[in-house]
């Protein structure tokens, strides 16, 4: 029967040599050669134009594509079902990877 700190250290041993496997692993390294290209993921939560988008939603969400940001995060949805939104998000080439949604109570 092996000795339990033998055990202990061959597995601590097999684990670090993973973890250094994983480190170098392709995606990694493609992360740290630069991919992906992080300017196209540049968003800005729409939150921070929460006083326009009542007045001209869409136009907002256009004004914002304009500017250059490349992603949103939306608070709502401007009253528009799920299918229109995403079809004006592809229309101003946006994407919405992430939404805000605020506390709850319970």
């Amino acid at each position: 029967m092996p000795n339990m700190s033998d055990t202990r250290r061959t597995f601590l041993k097999e684990v670090a040599a993973l973890g250094g496997g994983a480190l170098f692993s392709s995606s990694n390294l493609a992360l740290a050669a630069g991919s992906p290209n992080w300017k196209n993921h540049i968003g800005l939560e729409l939150y921070t134009v929460r006083n326009l988008t009542p007045k001209d939603y869409e136009g907002t969400v256009a004004k914002v594509a304009e500017i250059g940001y490349k992603e949103v995060e939306p608070v709502d949805y401007g009253g528009m079902a799920p299918k229109q939104y995403r079809a004006m998000l592809d229309k101003y080439g946006l994407t919405a990877p992430s939404t805000h949604a605020g506390a709850t109570e319970g």
